[in-house]
């Protein structure tokens, strides 16, 4: 992943990869967070090196329940730490959202 904070959490780059998987690197296995939304929260006018955004991810491990920091990997973005917070149940699991602003 590039070194720009902009670069790298940015929502053009998630929204390219709703529909994909984030695998969640733990010790006892491998549960993996489905991408199910991306969605802008608008321009807040401050010199903030990106737009703020959500996402919203679906997890079907029952051992996943709590938010937390969680150390994700995908295919093509690399590893990275996002803070999750679980915010539904839906047919796909238990939904997460992270929000960046």
């Amino acid at each position: 992943m590039s070194d720009g904070i902009g670069e790298i959490f940015s929502f053009d780059r998630f929204e390219a990869w709703i529909g994909t998987e984030f695998v969640w690197i733990d010790d006892d296995g491998a549960p993996t967070f489905s991408l199910v939304e991306a969605r802008s929260l608008g321009s807040t006018g401050s010199p903030a090196p990106f737009t703020p955004f959500s996402l919203l991810f679906a997890v079907s491990d029952a051992r996943v329940v709590e938010q937390g920091t969680y150390r994700l990997r995908h295919e093509q973005g690399g590893e990275i730490d996002i803070f999750l917070v679980p915010v539904a149940r839906g047919e796909a699991g238990l939904m997460f959202e992270a929000i960046f602003n």
